[in-house]
């Protein structure tokens, strides 16, 4: 669930499985479980600023990644 582009990987977060989440920069293995979770909780996101409701990923962390989400 993501695509190389020129400007880097997009990934669509409604459908993105563990490892294309951490090629998003600050996700590793452990945020990458809890995004996963959080959707299988709470259903999809319903637009990309929502991924910040998962605990442990604040403005920092979207602010590097906002480009590279997609729904």
């Amino acid at each position: 669930a993501y695509y190389a582009s020129s400007g880097g990987v997009i990934v669509y977060i409604i459908e993105a499985d563990i490892a294309d989440l951490t090629l998003l920069d600050g996700i590793g293995y452990a945020r990458a479980e809890d995004i996963i979770r959080y959707r299988q909780v709470h259903g999809n996101f319903r637009q990309p600023e929502d991924i910040m409701d998962v605990p442990g990923i604040g403005e920092a962390i979207y602010s590097r990644i906002r480009n590279k989400l997609k729904l």
